[in-house]
C-alpha cells in the first residue's frame, strides 16, 4: 500500500465526494498509472490551503472521457475512491514543507509543485500517519 497526497479545487472536490472518482489530465497517466486499489490518501484543497481529510483508492486507473468536473478539461485518467472524512480544514502551509517528498532543492512551494506534477505525489507513510493525526 501506497501513500498519497492529492490536491483538489473546492469545486473538483465536491465531484470527487458525490461522484467517488478522481481524475488527471493525459499529461499525467504515467505517473498516475503507479495508484492501485487499496492506496491511502490525504485531500489537499488549493485555494483553501488546508488539509481536509483522507480516503481510499476503491479502483486502479481507468479510462473514462465523460464530463463530470466542473473545468473544460476532462481528467480522462481516473481512480474510484471512497473519501472516509471530510471537513477537517486544518490551515496546510507549514505542514506540506513537512513531509519529505518533495526533491532537494526545493524550487517552488509545495503546493506550486503538486499542481505542476498533477495534483497528486507520493508521500512517506510516517508522514500520512502524522497527517492522518493532525487532521482527525
Amino acid at each position: 500500500m501506497r501513500h498519497w497526497l492529492f490536491m483538489f479545487r473546492p469545486e473538483t472536490f465536491e465531484v470527487v465526494r458525490r461522484e467517488g472518482v478522481i481524475g488527471v489530465l493525459d499529461t499525467h497517466r504515467r505517473r498516475f498509472a503507479a495508484l492501485v486499489e487499496g492506496d491511502r490518501f490525504i485531500t489537499y484543497l488549493s485555494r483553501l490551503r488546508v488539509l481536509d481529510g483522507h480516503g481510499v483508492l476503491t479502483s486502479g486507473p481507468y479510462v473514462d472521457d465523460t464530463q463530470i468536473f466542473p473545468v473544460a478539461q476532462r481528467y480522462p485518467w481516473r481512480c474510484r475512491v471512497t473519501v472516509q472524512r471530510t471537513g477537517a480544514a486544518v490551515p496546510a502551509a507549514d505542514l506540506l514543507w513537512t513531509l519529505g517528498c518533495w526533491p532537494d532543492p526545493m524550487k517552488t512551494d509545495p503546493s506550486n509543485y503538486l499542481f505542476c506534477y498533477g495534483g497528486f505525489a507520493e508521500i512517506p507513510a510516517e508522514a500520512y500517519a502524522r497527517l492522518r493525526e493532525v487532521i482527525s
